[in-house]
C-alpha cells in the first residue's frame, strides 16, 4: 500500500511540474505574440514612412527637372 501512495505522490509531483512548465510556455507564447504584434506595427509604420519618403523624393525630382528646364540655355 505504501508503494501505491508513493507512486501517486510521484505522479502528482510530475503533474505539478508539467502544469508549471505549461504555464511558463503559455506565458512565453503570449510574450512572443506581443512582440510579433509590435514588430508588425513597426513594419507598417516603416512602410508608410518609406512610401511617404519615396513620394517626396519623386516630387522633389520633378521640381528639380522643371527648374532645370526653365533655366536651361536655348
Amino acid at each position: 500500500m505504501k508503494e501505491l501512495e508513493q507512486s501517486q505522490q510521484v505522479l502528482e509531483n510530475v503533474k505539478t511540474d508539467l502544469t508549471n512548465e505549461n504555464t511558463k510556455l503559455k506565458n512565453e507564447k503570449t510574450e512572443l505574440t506581443n512582440k510579433i504584434t509590435g514588430l508588425s506595427t513597426d513594419k507598417e509604420n516603416l512602410t508608410t514612412t518609406l512610401s511617404n519618403a519615396k513620394t517626396q523624393a519623386e516630387q522633389t525630382s520633378q521640381k528639380l527637372n522643371e527648374l532645370e528646364r526653365r533655366h536651361a540655355p536655348y
